[in-house]
């Protein structure tokens, strides 16, 4: 079998659909480069074609694609969407619209290839379960996982409004040395959090939570630079925390730089900063959930708030890091709000009554789904349960 696919003159690995992938040591982005020379020297007329070749990767969703049944001059097979039936869509498959835009946006945050059923997961992983087959628009759904990230991260709570909010670090107070860092990465109790089932197929939320929990560990000993790595090795995350300022009572905010590397990104930065801590994870999707924070607090943070960065970190963009919790059921249940029904997707008439955490069309959708709703239902067993009409 060929180790890469090529879907719309871009080509993959084949394995797990990556530009750039360490567990196949692949990386294409030279040859794609030639296919888009023309737009990348429009858009970048400053940058040599070496610099490009450091450009962040692409990704193809190996779920939303599909073998046509044609093959090209080459001998290949061509590869349509799921979406559009089409071969080679432009839509969905516009490399040149997105290495572009990427490349624009390196130092201002970190591109992620987070499919519509990822996000699903992430949000089931925090509690807020939708159907996979809901209506909602990929705009919703965007709003809902961003409404679930500051949920768990207390925002508003902390800042007021998280419309437009304008974050200056220097007017907060440094944490002090003495106080640790560990305890403070989760609000309530860690051990339960990462004992207790999950109340759906994804782990995603406990094991962000069990990374962050190890990075508070060796911030406690001092170290501040990490590199996170997922378990195949396909990808990591270079992080530096610049320094760590309080919010409130027992809540630090990391200040941090970082930038998703290649495995040269990774020894480069290695070499000016020293050995560091390398803190895995099972999958890719904790790091695509860890992106998707750093990446909505960046905005927050003022323009005019610029610590300094060293040589190998160029390319590396501003965040920071706020204690996350486990969503309270408050919040689960504005959050699934006009989400549709759970198991086919229809308008809702109905809730939960026990948890009222999850919408159905009929009685007979909610029975259908009781089985694996019940371990997350506040109420347990079945004993007294009713099905609200």
């Amino acid at each position: 079998m060929n180790n890469n696919i090529v879907v719309n003159d871009f080509m993959f690995c084949a394995n797990h659909g990556s530009e750039v992938c360490y567990a196949c040591f692949c990386d294409h982005r030279m040859t794609n480069n030639i296919r888009i020379e023309e737009e990348l020297a429009r858009a970048f007329p400053g940058k040599t074609e070496e610099e490009l070749l450091d450009r962040p990767p692409v990704a193809v969703s190996l779920k939303d694609i599909v073998f046509s049944g044609e093959l090209d001059r080459d001998g290949d097979e061509r590869f349509m969407c799921k979406k559009h039936k089409t071969v080679d869509c432009n839509t969905c498959f516009d490399w040149k619209a997105l290495a572009t835009k990427h490349t624009k946006d390196m130092g201002k945050a970190m591109p992620t290839n987070t499919a519509r059923e990822e996000k699903l997961e992430f949000l089931s992983s925090m509690g807020v379960e939708l159907s996979p087959l809901t209506r909602l628009p990929d705009e919703a759904i965007d709003e809902k996982l961003h409404g679930a990230i500051d949920a768990a991260q207390h925002f508003c709570e902390l800042f007021g409004s998280s419309e437009d909010p304008s974050i200056d670090p220097i007017s907060l107070p440094l944490w002090p040395r003495t106080n640790p860092i560990q305890p403070t990465v989760f609000r309530g109790n860690v051990a339960e959090a990462l004992q207790t089932p999950s109340p759906s197929n994804s782990e995603t939320f406990r094991d962000l939570v069990n990374m962050l929990f190890c990075m508070g560990g060796y911030l406690d000993q001092a170290h501040r630079c990490f590199v996170l790595q997922d378990r195949a090795h396909r990808s990591a995350i270079c992080l530096r925390v610049v320094e760590i300022r309080t919010v409130a009572d027992r809540v630090p905010m990391l200040i941090v730089l970082c930038e998703r590397a290649t495995l040269g990104g990774v020894s480069y930065w290695t070499r000016e900063v020293g050995v560091v801590p390398h803190i895995t994870t099972p999958s890719l999707q904790e790091h695509d959930l860890l992106l998707s924070i750093l990446n909505m607090n960046a905005a927050r943070l003022q323009s005019s708030y610029r610590p300094a960065k060293k040589e190998a970190e160029g390319n590396f963009f501003l965040s920071f890091l706020l204690p996350i919790s486990q969503i309270s059921q408050k919040d689960i249940g504005r959050l699934i709000q006009h989400s549709g029904c759970f198991v086919c997707g229809e308008p809702t008439k109905s809730r939960c009554s026990q948890c009222l955490s999850i919408e159905y069309c009929s009685p007979a959708c909610q029975r259908a789904h009781w089985k694996k709703h019940k371990p997350m239902c506040k109420t347990k067993g079945l004993a007294g349960r009713t099905f609200s009409t």
